[in-house]
């Protein structure tokens, strides 16, 4: 089992100061979660979305300084400094083996930006009103005279 280790400072509050260590999630464990916060048709809503995270980030705590500062309901509810957030979320990330630029894609809306771009031969699929006349002149007209 990866597990990862971070040290904080007293930047964040010296109650939080001190070693958490993350583990990797199993599947089944990630599923359950996801299937916690989906409704009737299958879907998360987006406001759930940061708590599914927040809520896998717990489970993954195995080790946090002695004073405790960290609870389920703390983390769920985002009551930690941000910058903190960061630091875990990112010791978290180590341990499950996701890579900043996984993280990225993962936590980007997919209706943001298209991820494919239209082809310029052939009609978009957002073009609805049929196939696009051609502009360009023929390569080679005929003359009348011609045999």
């Amino acid at each position: 089992m990866q597990t990862e280790k971070v040290e904080v400072d007293s930047r964040f509050g010296p109650e939080f100061a001190g070693i958490y260590e993350f583990r990797q999630v199993s599947q089944g464990e990630y599923e359950d979660v996801l299937l916690s916060f989906m409704d009737a048709l299958g879907k998360i809503a987006k406001k759930d979305l940061l708590k599914v995270n927040r809520k896998m980030l717990w489970i993954s705590l195995i080790q946090q300084p002695p004073q405790k500062p960290l609870t389920a309901e703390l983390l769920l509810k985002g009551d930690i400094p941000h910058g903190l957030s960061t630091r875990l979320q990112e010791a978290y990330d180590k341990a499950n083996g996701l890579t900043p630029e996984e993280t990225r894609f993962l936590s980007s809306q997919s209706d943001a930006e298209p991820q494919t771009q239209d082809s310029q031969s052939s009609p978009s699929a957002k073009d609805s009103t049929g196939p696009k006349q051609s502009t360009a002149e023929p390569a080679e007209k005929q003359s009348p005279s011609s045999p």
